[in-house]
């Protein structure tokens, strides 16, 4: 039996604290490779910290952002999009316009009328027309339709949108009292112009300014009841 220190007892029965040798072979492979498993995350979470100035985004949001980048610059993007939503709000007011001098035309307005049809509050957004019908006589006539802007909205002759949009009747009564025509013109008399050479006020321009009037009443009457709910909520608080 080979003989031993006490010193080296005393190291024996620290050793023996630990366990076996066996036991204790193991738990320093465990660690060594519960250790060599944490550098490698750590070094992964290293590679994976954007530097900086650098933003981390998805797989996803990258390939989204790659398109985006192959329309060319954001400002030179906004700029594209700011000119081509002026250009189709100017096509429409055009197609609008057009439409609306053939449904006046049809509907036998004057043509004074048709700027009046497109500032009437209740027609903003509505969609003017014109179609082509046979009458008693077997002739084939124009027919005005206007549908109103909103969902579930159907096509109403001009006679029978009159009593859903009333303004519509007093543009066609302004339309009977107003022509004094000259051969291959429409003129205008304006109903309150007198002689004294001044250009007087029509009564289209009344039918728009009663018109606007009744639009900002209701904006009034929408911002004053947005006020009475924030103080409703206030004094709830």
């Amino acid at each position: 039996m080979p003989e031993i220190t006490d010193a080296e007892i005393m190291e024996f029965a620290r050793y023996r604290i630990f366990g076996t040798p066996d036991t204790v072979g193991k738990k320093i492979n465990d660690l060594e490779k519960d250790n060599r498993k944490q550098r490698e995350e750590i070094n992964g979470l290293r590679e994976s910290v954007p530097e900086e100035g650098q933003l981390l985004i998805s797989k996803e949001d990258g390939i989204e952002f790659k398109s985006f980048m192959e329309l060319g610059k954001s400002v030179d993007v906004k700029i594209r999009l700011e000119a081509g939503t002026k250009a189709s709000t100017k096509l429409q007011g055009l197609e609008t316009r057009t439409a609306a001098v053939s449904f006046a035309k049809a509907a036998g307005l004057a043509e004074q009328a048709v700027d009046t049809l497109i500032a009437i509050p209740d027609l903003n957004g509505a969609k003017f027309e014109v179609r082509k019908k046979k009458n008693d006589k077997d002739e084939e006539v124009e027919i005005p339709y206007l549908t109103l802007a909103g969902e579930n909205q159907v096509a109403m002759s001009f006679e029978d949108a009159k009593g859903k949009v009333s303004v519509l009747n007093g543009l066609r009564a302004a339309s009977l009292e107003e022509p004094r025509k000259s051969p291959g013109k429409m003129n205008f008399v304006p109903s309150g112009g007198g002689g004294g050479g001044g250009k007087g006020v029509t009564i289209y321009d009344k039918i728009r300014q009663e018109a606007e009037d009744k639009q900002q009443t209701a904006q009034k009457q929408s911002d004053s009841r947005s006020v009475e709910d924030r103080l409703g909520m206030v004094r709830a608080g």
